[in-house]
Protein backbone atom coordinates (compact mmCIF):
# COMPACT_ATOMS: atom_id res chain seq x y z
CA UNK A 1 0.00 0.00 0.00
CA UNK A 2 2.02 3.30 -0.90
CA UNK A 3 2.49 6.32 1.96
CA UNK A 4 0.06 8.38 0.28
CA UNK A 5 -3.06 6.01 0.72
CA UNK A 6 -2.24 4.92 3.88
CA UNK A 7 -2.38 8.83 4.61
CA UNK A 8 -5.38 9.11 3.05
CA UNK A 9 -7.11 6.33 5.03
CA UNK A 10 -5.87 7.54 8.01
CA UNK A 11 -7.56 10.90 7.53
CA UNK A 12 -11.05 9.42 6.85
CA UNK A 13 -10.74 7.23 9.75
CA UNK A 14 -9.71 10.11 12.07
CA UNK A 15 -12.64 12.40 11.02
CA UNK A 16 -14.65 8.96 11.32
CA UNK A 17 -13.91 8.32 15.17
CA UNK A 18 -13.76 12.45 15.32
CA UNK A 19 -17.56 12.46 13.80
CA UNK A 20 -18.75 9.80 16.27
CA UNK A 21 -17.04 11.52 19.56
CA UNK A 22 -18.52 14.71 18.36
CA UNK A 23 -22.17 13.65 17.68
CA UNK A 24 -22.64 10.74 20.11
CA UNK A 25 -25.61 8.81 19.93
CA UNK A 26 -29.09 11.22 20.46
CA UNK A 27 -30.44 8.11 23.05
CA UNK A 28 -27.25 8.18 25.59
CA UNK A 29 -29.18 9.59 27.86
CA UNK A 30 -31.84 7.07 28.61
CA UNK A 31 -30.41 3.89 30.32
CA UNK A 32 -31.74 1.19 32.44
CA UNK A 33 -32.07 2.48 36.14
CA UNK A 34 -33.05 -0.11 38.29
CA UNK A 35 -35.08 -3.68 38.19
CA UNK A 36 -37.16 -5.26 40.48
CA UNK A 37 -37.03 -8.98 39.87
CA UNK A 38 -38.67 -10.25 42.91
CA UNK A 39 -41.91 -8.72 44.33
CA UNK A 40 -41.94 -8.80 48.17
CA UNK A 41 -43.41 -11.67 50.03
CA UNK A 42 -44.62 -14.60 48.34
CA UNK A 43 -45.54 -14.87 44.46
CA UNK A 44 -49.30 -14.64 44.91
CA UNK A 45 -49.48 -13.59 41.03
CA UNK A 46 -52.97 -10.83 41.72
CA UNK A 47 -52.54 -7.93 39.46
CA UNK A 48 -51.04 -5.77 42.23
CA UNK A 49 -47.91 -8.05 43.31
CA UNK A 50 -46.99 -8.13 39.75
CA UNK A 51 -47.09 -4.80 40.02
CA UNK A 52 -44.26 -4.92 42.31
CA UNK A 53 -41.86 -6.05 39.36
CA UNK A 54 -41.19 -3.43 37.12
CA UNK A 55 -38.06 -2.04 35.48
CA UNK A 56 -37.40 1.22 36.10
CA UNK A 57 -35.76 3.74 32.82
CA UNK A 58 -34.79 7.24 33.50
CA UNK A 59 -33.61 10.10 31.42
CA UNK A 60 -30.17 11.08 32.77
CA UNK A 61 -29.97 14.33 30.00
CA UNK A 62 -31.30 17.70 29.88
CA UNK A 63 -33.69 17.33 27.69
CA UNK A 64 -37.03 15.95 26.48
CA UNK A 65 -36.53 12.15 24.78
CA UNK A 66 -39.55 10.55 22.58
CA UNK A 67 -38.96 6.82 23.28
CA UNK A 68 -41.94 5.40 22.11
CA UNK A 69 -42.01 2.80 20.34
CA UNK A 70 -38.57 1.55 22.21
CA UNK A 71 -38.74 -1.52 23.58
CA UNK A 72 -38.10 -3.51 26.83
CA UNK A 73 -37.07 -7.47 26.54
CA UNK A 74 -35.93 -10.09 29.19
CA UNK A 75 -33.74 -13.18 27.86
CA UNK A 76 -36.46 -15.25 27.78
CA UNK A 77 -37.69 -12.94 24.73
CA UNK A 78 -40.82 -11.48 25.98
CA UNK A 79 -41.21 -7.75 25.22
CA UNK A 80 -42.75 -4.29 26.16
CA UNK A 81 -42.93 -1.39 23.76
CA UNK A 82 -43.54 1.47 24.86
CA UNK A 83 -46.33 3.55 23.86
CA UNK A 84 -45.86 5.87 20.47
CA UNK A 85 -45.12 9.26 21.55
CA UNK A 86 -44.41 8.33 25.05
CA UNK A 87 -41.76 11.57 25.88
CA UNK A 88 -39.27 11.54 29.36
CA UNK A 89 -38.34 14.51 30.58
CA UNK A 90 -35.10 15.02 31.77
CA UNK A 91 -34.10 13.93 35.03
CA UNK A 92 -37.01 11.73 34.69
CA UNK A 93 -37.69 8.64 35.63
CA UNK A 94 -40.61 6.11 34.31
CA UNK A 95 -41.64 2.57 36.37
CA UNK A 96 -42.44 -0.25 33.31
CA UNK A 97 -44.53 -2.44 35.67
CA UNK A 98 -45.04 -6.11 34.95
CA UNK A 99 -49.20 -6.30 35.76
CA UNK A 100 -51.76 -4.49 34.17
CA UNK A 101 -52.66 -0.51 34.61
CA UNK A 102 -53.42 2.77 33.06
CA UNK A 103 -50.68 4.43 31.98
CA UNK A 104 -49.41 7.43 32.79
CA UNK A 105 -46.20 9.82 32.57
CA UNK A 106 -44.75 8.15 35.53
CA UNK A 107 -46.04 4.59 34.91
CA UNK A 108 -46.41 2.27 32.14
CA UNK A 109 -47.72 -1.40 32.59
CA UNK A 110 -46.55 -4.87 30.69
CA UNK A 111 -50.21 -6.19 30.75
CA UNK A 112 -48.88 -9.84 31.91
CA UNK A 113 -50.66 -11.86 34.00
CA UNK A 114 -47.30 -13.56 34.72
CA UNK A 115 -44.01 -12.22 36.04
CA UNK A 116 -41.58 -11.23 33.74
CA UNK A 117 -38.22 -10.76 35.41
CA UNK A 118 -36.84 -14.37 37.10
CA UNK A 119 -35.91 -14.15 40.89
CA UNK A 120 -32.56 -15.96 40.51
CA UNK A 121 -30.76 -14.61 36.94
CA UNK A 122 -32.07 -12.75 33.67
CA UNK A 123 -31.53 -9.43 31.66
CA UNK A 124 -33.24 -6.36 30.82
CA UNK A 125 -32.39 -4.84 27.39
CA UNK A 126 -33.49 -1.60 26.03
CA UNK A 127 -33.52 -0.87 22.34
CA UNK A 128 -34.68 2.08 20.20
CA UNK A 129 -36.81 2.07 17.13
CA UNK A 130 -34.24 1.31 14.76
CA UNK A 131 -33.75 -1.64 16.92
CA UNK A 132 -30.57 -0.39 18.20
CA UNK A 133 -29.32 -1.53 21.86
CA UNK A 134 -29.29 1.70 24.27
CA UNK A 135 -28.51 -0.22 27.76
CA UNK A 136 -28.46 -3.46 29.11
CA UNK A 137 -28.72 -4.25 32.82
CA UNK A 138 -28.36 -8.02 34.24
CA UNK A 139 -28.67 -10.01 37.46
CA UNK A 140 -27.09 -13.18 38.79
CA UNK A 141 -25.73 -12.45 42.37
CA UNK A 142 -26.25 -15.83 43.76
CA UNK A 143 -27.71 -13.81 46.78
CA UNK A 144 -31.09 -15.16 49.02
CA UNK A 145 -34.42 -13.81 47.82
CA UNK A 146 -34.85 -11.79 50.94
CA UNK A 147 -32.13 -9.78 50.92
CA UNK A 148 -31.64 -8.92 46.93
CA UNK A 149 -34.86 -7.97 45.03
CA UNK A 150 -33.89 -5.08 43.07
CA UNK A 151 -30.72 -4.82 40.83
CA UNK A 152 -30.05 -1.22 40.38
CA UNK A 153 -28.10 -0.62 36.97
Amino acid sequence: MSASRIRRLTTLLTSAVMLVAVAGPASAAIRIERIRYDAPGPDRRTNAHLNEERVVLINTGDTVRNIGGWTVRDLAGRRYRIPDGFRLGPDRLVRISTGNGSDDGNDLFWGSGNYIWNNNADRATLRNRSGDIIDRCGYNDGSTRENRTTKHC
